[in-house]
């Protein structure tokens, strides 16, 4: 990896966990998938999203990735959580509640997660254009994370 790659890999954007959990190991060996999916089955999921895949399934923490990457989000109590919080609107009021219950009075560092946003949303059928559209980058980096795997560095 070059001197600048090192560099847009690090600082405060670089891995968004919760601090006080418990981090998700290696991020060159980690695989993570829906509960009860095979090990491996699915690329790892950055940061906290990694964490909520366990709680409310892959799903949902790509939901919320799409919805709200590159966000803080208050996690309320599951007494405080209604209709029209962020949280029920990205993943939905059964996964909402299921986190709920483990972040609850938490503030959230969402990570993007585009390289995975990009494979889950070509599965579902989107044109290449469409992800670039939905995840604000361009046709050639969408190309990018489908082959390779390997997520660009973003300038601007």
């Amino acid at each position: 990896m070059t001197e600048g790659a090192d560099k847009a890999h690090s600082g405060p954007h670089a891995r968004e966990a919760v601090d006080r959990h418990e981090p998700c190991g290696d991020a060159g060996t980690r695989t993570q998938g829906a509960p009860g999916a095979p090990t491996g089955a699915f690329p790892a999921l950055p940061g906290v999203l990694a964490q909520i895949a366990q709680i409310a399934g892959r799903e949902a923490a790509l939901a919320l990735a799409l919805a709200c990457g590159g966000q803080q989000l208050y996690v309320p109590r599951p007494d405080r959580l209604d209709a029209s919080h962020r949280l029920v609107v990205a993943v939905g009021p059964a996964a909402a509640g299921e986190i709920s219950a483990h972040f609850a009075g938490e503030m959230l560092k969402v990570p993007m997660a585009r390289r995975e946003a990009a494979r889950h949303l070509a599965e579902n059928g989107l044109s290449r254009a469409d992800i670039a559209t939905r995840l604000g980058c361009s046709r050639r980096a969408v190309q990018r994370y489908l082959q390779t795997g390997v997520q660009p560095t973003i300038v601007g």
